[in-house]
């Protein structure tokens, strides 16, 4: 005759696997959002692999916002619609052919589409938010300028600190003119003028907080 487990036995074999699960769960988490900002770090390498390389066939000139391309009709059907205020992302992909490699996997965007256009935003002080495009020639500490991070926005910018997304953590992933792409401390760019520094030793600061997606 087959022995059954009793009542009290089913019980224990069920809390045990509880305390299990509770003890996993945690460890899981942490496992799946550091591979989460791995896949980002590694989208902005590719990006920072693109700006770099439309620079170079720009005769050293950063893109453009004013008057460019949507990144919403972009992405959805390819269309290249000009509007007032446009997007770096839609003439990046231009050379990478790669639209994902633009979205960060803990992004808070539910559409994609928004995700391409807002989760790696550019630092809008490289287009001197007017008609004059800056030159990569012009940057005296590449190193030290901030090109993508971390957003919630089309375009970063330093007066508005909220557009920064600290979604890795404590940490947001950025790349920097020279092409190194790293994980800082949110910390060290709050109030920080030094990641804007370029052309001149003009201070930039920011307006409220940064955006916590954690």
């Amino acid at each position: 005759m087959k022995q059954k487990f009793t009542l009290i036995e089913l019980l224990v074999v069920v809390a045990i696997i509880g305390i299990l699960s509770s003890m996993l769960l945690p460890a899981i988490g942490k496992a799946r959002a550091k591979a989460r900002a791995g896949v980002c770090v590694s989208n902005l390498k590719n990006v920072a692999v693109g700006v770099i390389l439309y620079v170079d066939g720009n005769n050293d000139y950063f893109p453009k916002q004013k008057n460019t391309y949507d990144p919403i009709a972009y992405y959805e059907n390819d269309s290249l619609s000009i509007i007032l205020w446009g997007s770096y992302q839609v003439v990046i992909d231009q050379i990478l052919e790669s639209k994902d490699v633009f979205k960060c996997p803990a992004s808070l965007q539910a559409d994609p589409a928004a995700s391409f256009s807002y989760d790696l935003a550019m630092n809008a002080a490289l287009h001197s938010y007017n008609e004059t495009h800056v030159s990569i020639n012009a940057l005296s500490k590449p190193s030290e300028v901030l090109v993508n991070a971390d957003t919630n926005s089309s375009w970063l910018q330093p007066s508005i600190g909220s557009r920064i997304e600290v979604r890795h953590g404590n940490n947001v992933n950025t790349s920097w003119v020279d092409g190194h792409v790293e994980a800082k401390s949110w910390r060290s760019l709050y109030n920080n003028a030094q990641w804007g520094h370029f052309i001149v030793d003009t201070p930039f600061s920011y307006a409220g907080s940064f955006t916590f997606a954690e």
